[in-house]
């Protein structure tokens, strides 16, 4: 499946005309044919799906299924996976000047504060409010934003290569 595909389908098929209608998208419809996954050390593709597992981590923890012993102090730091160790490194190197880069960074840690809120629901046994963050809260809001930011920086970095 290629990358257009790919993110059509994560967006449910809606992103190309929502990215279409967005003068800020720099014309990202038309660029993503274009997207190779791996760029200047990062592959976009593993960011984004890993992004996208910490939805169903969580939801183990908030039903109970989880296996693992995720602590909300570690969850909540932007600077623990791979995304976050690209942001503060190669990512930071080379696109620090650009502004989109820096509504990445940002998105990202409230990202992963907003994780933590949703691990501490979780353990606190307030399930009904930690489902309502993973589906529709602050958390879903961000976890969004933080892939269509990967998507933008992406083509910025493919078109800039």
């Amino acid at each position: 499946m290629g990358i257009k595909t790919w993110i059509s389908r994560l967006f449910g098929g809606k992103e190309k005309a929502t990215l279409k209608e967005d003068p800020k998208s720099d014309n990202l419809a038309s660029s993503i044919d274009k997207m190779d996954q791996e760029v200047m050390g990062l592959n976009f593709k593993e960011a984004i799906e890993a992004h996208q597992n910490w939805k169903k981590r969580l939801r183990a923890v908030v039903d109970g299924n989880s296996a693992e012993q995720l602590v909300v102090e570690i969850v909540s730091r932007d600077d623990q996976c791979i995304l976050g160790k690209w942001i503060y490194s190669e990512g930071d190197r080379k696109f620090s000047s650009l502004a989109k880069f820096d509504q990445l960074k940002q998105n990202h840690a409230k990202f992963h504060v907003c994780a933590g809120d949703v691990l501490r629901l979780a353990q606190a046994k307030n399930h009904q409010d930690a489902l309502k963050e993973l589906d529709d809260g602050e958390y879903a809001r961000s976890s969004l934003q933080v892939i269509r930011d990967l998507v933008s920086i992406h083509i910025h970095a493919k078109n800039s290569a």
